[in-house]
């Protein structure tokens, strides 16, 4: 009996995970920073007390059943963001097959963890990427504008928010390779803001720059304006902190300077 029922175990991992909860799982462990063992534990504890059984640990078939679960569910969420035969998404997804079949020591399960989150954070990029208007970039663009208003004379970065000021202002419509090359060339500047942080702004005019600067970000990803993986931690990290309410001049000043140090891919 016991056999059986880690066999059935098995398919409801699989089944549970597959039937579209996969998104949802990775992003639950990229905000909560839960690992592949933990979701895999969490899902056999709810699946075992739902059927009754006693024994909760998990066994070493059970966690690849529960990562490839998860693989097969974010193959479902590709196609249907219609991005399932993208070159760059079948490169990490092969990978990914290799990786969940070899499921073993603590190593791999941090790869597999990793690699599954990197392949449901390329599905979302990859269908914004391929939606995005000019239109969409250009609020992006009005977004940034506005958050960085305040330093517009830094010399650090008042060049790049020149140049997309006068691509917002323009009467010609900016392609939206145009409006991506404008964009990142302001992103990548160095020292965003440090003039403002450093001088007698009050407390919460600082907070709502930062959370301008939060919004500016989020909304270059929602319209396909991909950060680099490191860069996606850092943000995630920084709108926990910046959700303290009580943080002091020298935290805001730290929060920005991490927040200065995120690069779009």
């Amino acid at each position: 009996m016991v056999k059986n029922h880690v066999i059935n175990l098995n398919e409801a991992l699989m089944d549970d995970q597959a039937r579209g909860s996969a998104a949802e799982v990775l992003a639950d462990m990229n905000v909560t920073g839960h690992s592949l063992t933990k979701a895999a534990t969490d899902a056999k504890k709810q699946i075992a007390t739902r059927e009754g059984w006693t024994c909760t640990v998990l066994q070493p078939a059970e966690l690849r059943q529960f990562a490839g679960g998860l693989l097969r569910g974010v193959d479902d969420f590709a196609m249907r963001r219609q991005v399932a035969e993208n070159p760059e998404y079948l490169t990490l997804y092969h990978q990914l097959i290799t990786e969940v079949s070899a499921l073993g020591d603590e190593n791999s399960v941090d790869q597999v963890s990793s690699h599954l989150k990197q392949l449901r954070t390329l599905v979302e990029q990859l269908s914004l990427s391929q939606n995005v208007t000019a239109t969409q970039l250009r609020r992006v663009a009005a977004d940034i504008l506005a958050a960085f208003e305040p330093a517009k004379s830094d010399p650090l970065i008042a060049a790049q928010y020149n140049a997309l000021r006068a691509g917002y202002t323009t009467p010609r419509i900016l392609t939206i390779d145009e409006w991506r090359r404008l964009i990142k060339q302001f992103h990548d500047v160095e020292g965003v803001i440090a003039t403002m942080i450093t001088q007698d702004a009050s407390l919460e005019r600082i907070r709502e720059f930062t959370h301008n600067i939060l919004e500016s970000l989020d909304a270059a990803m929602s319209a396909g304006i991909a950060l680099t993986s490191s860069g996606q931690e850092t943000l995630a990290i920084c709108k926990n902190d910046f959700e303290q309410e009580d943080l002091d001049r020298a935290q805001y000043c730290d929060l920005v300077k991490r927040l200065q140090s995120i690069r779009l891919s």
